[in-house]
């Protein structure tokens, strides 16, 4: 394994731990901040980090970051799902936005189902879903795009 070559050992770790926020999410409707915090910081300085090796990927990061920061700011999504999207795109950038483009698909279809645009729905729960999945794509099949 080369040295750019994600470890399928991380990318399970951060799966079950994806999973655990995302049952606890679906139970309570709540994430532990004990859980949340260190994923956010974590991700943080992992993206950081990344600043010496890959400048693009780590502004791109850093945009879309900064951009879930605010909506999570503005009251647009959860505290919970702010923290654990920065934390994902930090450390798994493509599992990230596979994430957001779930959640953004998942919220769409609630708002269209409900008729609120309001409605509430389980975001960390489906995020887990869409990086478990994604993570396991990369496991599995390295392809050589990621």
């Amino acid at each position: 394994m080369s040295s750019g070559e994600p470890n399928p050992f991380v990318h399970v770790a951060i799966m079950i731990l994806m999973l655990v926020m995302g049952i606890q999410d679906l139970r309570t409707r709540r994430v532990s901040n004990w859980l949340t915090i260190p994923f956010f910081f974590v991700g943080l300085i992992i993206n950081l980090l990344r600043a010496f090796d890959n400048v693009l990927l780590f502004q791109f990061v850093l945009l879309c970051q900064a951009m879930v920061f605010l909506a999570g700011y503005h009251g647009w999504m959860g505290g919970a799902d702010m923290k654990v999207f920065v934390g994902l795109l930090g450390m798994v950038p493509a599992a990230g936005m596979a994430s957001l483009i779930a959640s953004g698909v998942w919220g769409t279809l609630v708002w269209v189902w409900t008729g609120n645009r309001n409605a509430t729905f389980p975001a960390v729960l489906v995020s887990a879903f869409a990086a478990v999945f994604f993570m396991l794509t990369m496991i599995i099949f390295k392809p050589s795009f990621l």
